[in-house]
């Protein structure tokens, strides 16, 4: 999707830019989760992204940083019945 393209852009800009300090370069990365529908898709209330979205980065997280998650479709589904 656009959004995970744009997410991924981030995250590879980030990696490549640490922080200069007096102290050194630090390394820094940032994890994301990503959430939207598609066309055909019914559209999802803002909430509900936002879950889908937080419960991606901390799939991120959890599978060792530094990278893009989508939202599963499974995710999506089942958040629709539930709204």
């Amino acid at each position: 999707t656009g959004a995970l393209r744009v997410a991924e852009e981030i995250r590879a800009a980030v990696a490549q830019q640490p922080f200069t300090t007096t102290a050194g370069r630090i390394p820094v990365t940032v994890s994301i989760g990503v959430s939207g529908w598609q066309p055909g898709e019914t559209p999802q209330l803002v909430e509900t992204l936002m879950q889908q979205g937080d419960q991606a980065l901390y799939t991120s997280k959890a599978h060792g940083r530094n990278r893009v998650t989508l939202a599963s479709v499974y995710d999506r589904a089942r958040s629709s019945i539930r709204d």
